[in-house]
């Protein structure tokens, strides 16, 4: 096996063994869709609302969480960076004859895989016992690749801007329970302005992701596309930033 697929393998096995992983990004998520779905399904049977649409309910739950939690998994980068790449252990990868990008290249996609990972058994657990409309499987696994990429893009900023990692998990905290509120996630209504209507569907990574999503599972395909444009380019501009200040920091 190669130099990369080794330290793949490494931070990937990591990342599956960290117990924190397995229970806020993987389980967390899928236990906030249920308890919403039997809460509100209880509601309505009390209520004697017979024409609830669990169905429609369940896809907007899915959709919110899963795309919510990839950018809360921008933290495994943080981990990897702050652990492994400038660390006490990076030291010993300076002086190791395996080139420094290598060790980069590797921690990166093993935190993509990770999201990736995330993504796909949400969807595949909610469709089968819920019942949850995902639309075209082509764009959701493009918006859910996007999206993993650019999760992973704003916590490989974050950690270049941030003195410690302490401060870049609470910065990526706050980012992500931001990006919640201002799409509306969170029962916060920000009224019903051009510019509250515009923040809800385009103004973060987050709104640019269940846009797409939710657009595409109503049929509306043009529209979706429009918001995939703008989160790609929002990639491109980040994959831009992480790579200059990457860069200015590896001559410092």
């Amino acid at each position: 096996m190669n130099n990369f697929g080794i330290i793949f393998g490494m931070f990937f096995k990591r990342a599956l063994r960290d117990k924190a992983n397995i229970i806020v990004l993987l389980l967390l998520p899928m236990g906030l869709i249920a308890l919403n779905m039997v809460g509100q399904m209880g509601l309505a049977e009390m209520m004697g609302l017979g024409d609830f649409d669990a169905d429609g309910f369940a896809t907007v739950m899915a959709i919110v969480f899963m795309a919510s939690f990839q950018y809360f998994a921008g933290e495994i980068i943080l981990y990897n960076i702050f652990y492994d790449l400038r660390g006490a252990a990076s030291e010993r990868l300076y002086v190791s004859p395996v080139p420094m990008r290598t060790f980069v290249m590797g921690a990166a996609a093993s935190s993509l895989m990770f999201t990736l990972m995330q993504g796909i058994l949400i969807f595949g657990v909610t469709a089968i016992f819920f019942d949850v409309m995902w639309g075209s499987p082509l764009i959701f696994f493009a918006v859910l690749l996007v999206t993993g990429i650019t999760s992973q893009l704003i916590g490989a900023l974050i950690a270049l801007l941030s003195p410690t990692r302490k401060a870049a998990s609470a910065i990526i905290t706050v980012f992500c329970f931001a990006q919640m509120m201002t799409s509306g996630y969170l029962f916060v209504s920000l009224g019903n302005s051009p510019f509250a209507n515009w923040l809800n569907s385009y103004g973060t990574p987050l709104a640019l992701s269940t846009t797409v999503l939710f657009r595409s599972t109503a049929g509306n395909y043009s529209n979706a596309m429009i918001a995939f444009a703008w989160l790609a380019g929002v990639m491109a501009v980040l994959g831009i930033l992480v790579a200059v200040l990457a860069k200015r920091r590896a001559r410092a």
